[in-house]
């Protein structure tokens, strides 16, 4: 079982993982999360909502640990495939960037992308 437990008080939880006997601690100050395939979750962390786009840092947690893949993501345009490949679009610099994450790495595509329409 993975889970997210809330701390009190704050919009904001610990990763847990149980494995039948123990709690093993995988992330601190998570907004949210996922699973991206059958192994690998995504963790958003840092929820900006103090202007009309929702942004947040987004992690992946794998065999390796806790890797952060981008900053300052669109989390309304943050998409997955059924691969667990996702697409998102980062801002930075009244810029927004369109990014593809697989196999581990994250890919720049386009900028000035307002919007994800279709994502296989």
């Amino acid at each position: 079982v993975i889970y997210l437990k809330s701390d009190i008080g704050k919009n904001t939880g610990d990763i847990y993982s149980y494995s039948g006997d123990k709690n093993i601690k995988l992330s601190n100050a998570a907004n949210a999360m996922k699973i991206e395939n059958s192994k690998d979750i995504v963790i958003l962390k840092k929820y900006d909502d103090s202007s009309s786009v929702i942004t947040a840092d987004y992690y992946v947690i794998d065999d390796d640990g806790e890797e952060l893949v981008s900053e300052n993501i669109d989390v309304g345009t943050f998409v997955m495939n059924s691969f667990g490949d996702s697409a998102y679009i980062s801002e930075s610099d009244n810029s927004k960037t369109l990014f593809v994450y697989s196999d581990g790495k994250s890919q720049q595509i386009d900028s000035d992308v307002i919007e994800i329409m279709l994502f296989n």
